[in-house]
Parts: C-alpha cells; structure tokens; sequence
C-alpha cells in the first residue's frame, strides 16, 4: 500500500523510514502530522520548543495518543523530551492489530520493547510486539500499579522476548525496570528471555537499528538471557526491597505487587480457549466419578476424565477389542496433558485417579505403573518374552515431564518413537541388535504424559509430528477449574459405592473378548465415519489423523464401564464427545502451525501485514536462501490449510500476485 506522503512533514517520513518501516507498516500504524496549528491543542498546553509533531494512536485505547515532537528539548532538569501527551491521559500498551489478534493466546510468543517504531519493526518483521512508552511506562505514574492493559493478555506459560535498547546494560538504573518488568510476567507466569544488543560505540542500538543494519536474518542471532543472569544481579538487590516499599494489603496479608496481579487473576481465564467439554462425555460410571470429584478439586475435570479412561482401559488388558477388518484394536489409550506447569493441576488429577484404582487393583498400580520413558530397549525388556508364560504383559507408563522424553527421542539412534508406535498397533516389539536381542509379545502398554504448550510446541518436532508418534496421542488442555485455597474435600469423601462398582466393571471387562455396535451405533458410525476419516492439512491434519480408531477405542471403553459387550448409541456419542474436545486441543495449541517452516513464516509476516504482500516482497522477508519451488510450494500448503489467499492485480506492467490472510 502506497501512503500519502505529502500529507507527513519531511522530517516524520524521514524518522519512519529510518526505522526500516514500509509503507504497509506506516499505513497500519495510522501515524499522521498534526497541523502546526492544532498542537497546542491537541497537547493541551504550548510548547513554544516545538515546530511539528508526530502522532501516534493507540489502538483500542478509547483515544489514546502519544506524540514525537521535533526538534527535540531539554526540560528544566536538563533531560532530552522526544516524545509528549496530553496531560493526565496516562500509560497504555501499544498493540497493533495483528498482535491483538493473539493476546489470548499463550501459544504465540510475544516481544516487548521500547517505543512504537520499535514494536511496529518487530511486527513487520513478522514477531508479535508490544510497545511500551518508555522503560516504566508498565506501571501507572499516579497509583505505581500494573496498568490495566497487562491484564488483557494471557501470561501463563507463554514465551516472552524483552527486546531494550543497547544502554540499558550501562547506566545501572537502567537495568532496574526491566528488571522489575520482568519480575512482573514471571509473577504472571510467563516465562522470560531478555535479549541483548550490544552497543556500537557511544551511540545506542534499539531492535529497529538492529533489524536496518543486519536484516530480518540477524534476529535470531541476537543472545538471550535469563532473569538469574549474573547481569542483573544489582538489579535482584534492588528489587526486594523495591517490591516491599510497593507491597499491596490484601485481607491483611502484604504481597509483593506481582504477587497480588497474580493473585487478582487466578480465577480468571483466558477469553480465548477451547470450549468446555461436551455434557455427553460424563454419560455412565467415569461420569458419576467426575462429578463427584469435581466440587472437591481445583484439577480440570477434563484431566481427571481423560486420566480416569486411560487407567481403565490398561487395568482391563488386551483380551477386549474391536476389529476393522483384520485389525485387532486393543483399548489402550496414550493421554496428553498440556497445560501450564504448576497451575494446570495436571498432576493433582493424576493423583486421584491413581487414588481411585489403588482401591481396585492395588497390585497393578504397584507394579505395573511406572515413569522414566528413556529408550525401546528399556520398554521392551520390561515387557520381554521369557519362561514365565504367566507374565503380566500390562504396562502404564507416567511421564510427568514428557518434555524430557521427546529430547531423547531427538537423540540419533533412539528408537523409542518406533516401539511405542508398535506398541499402540498391537504389534509385538523387539530390537535389531545383533549381540542382544530382545522381544516382547502380546503387550498392553498405555501412556499418560503431562507438557506445557510451549514444551509441546518445541519438542514435539516435524519427524515426530509426521511420523505417527504424535497422532498416537489424545491431547487434552487442562487448567486450575477453581481456587481452593484450604485445599478440596476429597479424601473426605466415600467412594466405597462407586469403586465397588468399578471393581465389578472391570472384573466384566477382563471377560469381553470382541466388541461390535449394535444397529443404532452402526448407522451414526456410517454418518460420521466419512468426517472422522477424511483428514485435514498441516500438522492438525497429522495429529488428528487416527481420529476413527480413538473414537471406537474410547466407545468401547464406555460400553464396558456399562457391563456392556455391545457399542450403543449413548457409548458412541460420549466417545464423539471425547474425541472433538481433544481435536479441538489439537487446533488450539497447533492451528498456526502448517508443518512447513517456509509456510509459517510465510504466515506470521502475512498476518502483519493486513494489505497482503508480494511474492517479491515475501523473497525478501525469507532472505535469498529459499528457492522459488520451496516459496512456491509453502504458498500452495498454506491455500490448502486454508490460512492464505491470493489475488491477482492488474498493474501497467506485469499482473502483480497479492497475498493475504484469509481469515
């Protein structure tokens, strides 16, 4: 988009494009010139210093505006003033569109720095960034609290890149409100790097003067740090005391301000996260469990669920099944769940069910549960084929930090990902080593597994992703449901109905050998079968891709708690339940992703710049490394998933290919 220049002052065009930002940029960010005249005005007093200004409107800020003012002046305490605003309008974040779009998204990593030129380069450069007016201007000038728009993003567990100019590691001072910022997001959960950017000489380096002398390319090279960094080790001195000259009275206790916001907020969830789970899902015994626990609990109860039908559907081992066609499907499930590290209570939920089924089988939860999933040798040989033809061949494994497996499984030569892709096939498991070969027949291995979305996103890679190991796996997205501060009421209940009756359930399952739907079952699965086997594109696509076998594994699942051998309807249709909220998991924490690199940073650029761009302009935000088949073939994945759409415009010379989002 081509913008009106002659409606800027020479010197505002000028300081834009010294900033590296484009047309689209400029035009995005609405900045404009005041009239000479309408300063005083719109400034709300006459600083006599001043002979232009340059706007800068705050989206969604109900009018906000700070203004860079030209030439620059000392104020009575000899400090440079470059930028004003109306008195007593306050402090507000700066957020463009396209990063308003993912504040609610902890998925999507944000960056914060100084200044709208810096947040809008960093934007057009394809990286989600917040600008703030100054290095304090976080915190309110009159009550020293947290502005209110921090309290519009979703914190917890998301990525967070502090981006400040090159002085802020010379004068010390300077340190302190990053510091104390980033003290702020930790409190929030947010899990923060700051980015360094050395200094040239005497003259100060923002991430705008980064990005014009290094290119987009250089970004990542820049080092990053953490809070513990022994840069900031006056600073840490600083803070504590700082915090409790700030401290906040809450019903008679003080806390530090951090620790109020997060206090203040705990309750509150963000706007944007996949609907609660389908009433139907709580059809029959692991529904009266459910609803039972759930008052008595700060554990999501879709954690407590998902946990309770995998612990089921080991404990009864592999006699159970259904068949498609020759294929036996045994009812094992592998549990994910995904959610923030402390706060998601994904670990609570465990220790219930665990609870529950001590009191069914305590022998299997003893000895045949286990954590410390390192390699396929160390699974088989649990497992492995001897003379004890009495073996028990049922195996749980528990990772509560699965982020540590999926490094493993990165490592050259692992074949963990193999094995336990066999495993949930039914297939038996053995190793090619010639000097000591192991086997392992007729097993029934299940997987509960507990990651934070960041972890997930990283970890699980493209091999993986594409591979089948991934789509192996029932995502769910779990968080605290509510706030018990005296701890829940659980162990105070009585279960002795309920497990009595799970008892019995699963002495009846032990018995069922095949499981089939009955007529009803057999014309919803006929209606639903071409949607559940149809597919989709990109890494949802290759996560949700054994959608029809989990669907009839979970069904069975329910028929039996129903000391039933037969899938009804009631069955189907819980087990539906189940597999559309851990599909919609799946599009939450992975729908920007298309599975081509290429493609997403195709995207992320497409979606900071709302005009569109060309495929010249997209050559050169990749860089001169990436191939015209390999631009072309993202361009096309992206049209398939249904993230980007293209037309032509007619120019004087050749027709020129526009890109945008389409949606």
């Amino acid at each position: 988009m081509t913008i009106n220049e002659s409606s800027f002052h020479s010197d505002h065009l000028a300081d834009l494009r010294k900033s590296g930002l484009t047309d689209d940029t400029i035009a995005l960010m609405n900045v404009y010139t005041v009239c000479p005249g309408d300063i005083s005005r719109v400034l709300g007093w006459d600083p006599k210093e001043v002979n232009s200004i340059l706007a800068f409107p705050y989206p969604n800020t109900d009018g906000f505006v700070r203004y860079k003012i030209f030439p620059a002046f000392k104020d009575k305490d000899g400090h440079t003033v470059k930028y004003l605003q109306k008195k007593g309008t306050g402090a507000h974040l700066y957020i463009l569109q396209p990063v308003e779009e993912v504040l609610r998204n902890p998925s999507v990593p944000l960056a914060i720095t100084e200044g709208e030129k810096k947040a809008a380069a960093l934007v057009q450069s394809g990286t989600m960034a917040i600008g703030m007016g100054g290095i304090w201007n976080w915190r309110d000038g009159q009550s020293h609290k947290v502005i209110e728009d921090f309290d519009r993003i979703t914190w917890a567990d998301r990525p967070v890149l502090l981006y400040f100019d090159s002085d802020i590691w010379h004068p010390p001072d300077l340190l302190k409100p990053v510091y104390a910022l980033g003290q702020e997001l930790e409190g929030r959960g947010a899990l923060i790097q700051i980015v360094v950017i050395e200094q040239k000489g005497q003259d100060k380096v923002g991430i705008d003067d980064f990005l014009v002398a290094n290119g987009l390319e250089a970004l990542p090279t820049l080092k990053t740090i953490s809070l513990r960094h022994k840069g900031f080790s006056q600073a840490s001195v600083w803070w504590k005391g700082w915090y409790n000259d700030c401290h906040r009275s809450l019903e008679g206790v003080n806390f530090p301000e951090c620790m109020l916001n997060s206090l203040n907020s705990l309750n509150s969830h963000p706007v944007r996260w996949v609907k609660p789970l389908n009433a139907d899902v709580c059809y029959g015994l692991v529904g009266e469990f459910v609803k039972k626990i759930e008052p008595h609990t700060e554990s999501d109860p879709a954690a407590i669920l998902i946990q309770f039908l995998t612990y089921f559907g080991n404990v009864i081992g592999n006699k159970s099944h259904f068949k498609v066609e020759a294929t036996e499907h045994h009812l094992k499930l592998n549990s994910a769940l995904v959610g923030p590290t402390s706060k998601g209570r994904k670990g609570t939920a465990y220790n219930i069910v665990n609870y529950i089924y001590k009191s069914i089988d305590p022998l299997w939860v003893d000895e045949n549960i286990v954590s410390g999933l390192s390699s396929g040798e160390g699974v088989i040989s649990t497992l492995s084929d001897d003379d004890d033809s009495k073996k028990d061949k049922r195996l749980l494994i528990v990772e509560p930090e699965f982020s540590s497996t999926l490094k493993v499984m990165a490592r050259e030569g692992n074949i963990l990902s193999g094995i336990m892709r066999q495993a949930w096939d039914g297939k038996n498991l053995r190793n090619l080593t010639k000097n000591n070969p192991l086997r392992a027949s007729n097993t029934h291995i299940s997987m509960i597994v507990h990651i934070t979305i960041t972890e997930l996103r990283k970890y699980l890679n493209e091999t993986e992703r594409a591979n089948g190991f991934g789509n192996r796996f029932l995502y769910f997205l779990v968080k605290r449901s509510k706030c018990l501060p005296e701890g829940g009421q659980f162990y105070t209940l009585d279960f002795s109905h309920l497990v009595k009756r799970l008892r019995d359930v699963v002495e009846f399952a032990k018995t069922v050998d095949e499981i089939k739907r009955d007529n009803e079952a057999v014309q919803i699965w006929r209606d639903v079968y071409p949607v559940l086997s149809e597919g989709k594109p990109g890494v949802v696509g290759d996560l949700t891709a054994r959608a029809e076998a989990y669907v009839m594994r979970i069904a069975c699942i329910y028929a039996l708690l129903d000391c039933s051998a037969i899938v009804r309807v009631e069955h189907l249709n819980a087990a539906l339940a189940v597999w559309g909220y851990a599909e919609s998991c799946v599009e939450f924490i992975f729908g920007d992703i298309s599975g081509d690199s290429i493609a997403d940073k195709i995207y992320i650029a497409l979606k900071a710049n709302e005009n569109g761009l060309s495929r010249t302009e997209i050559i050169k935000i990749l860089g001169k490394h990436r191939s015209s088949s390999e631009i072309s073939r993202a361009l096309e994945l992206l049209l398939k998933c249904n993230k980007a759409k293209n037309q032509t415009i007619s120019t004087e010379g050749r027709d020129k290919e526009i890109w945008t989002v389409a949606n």
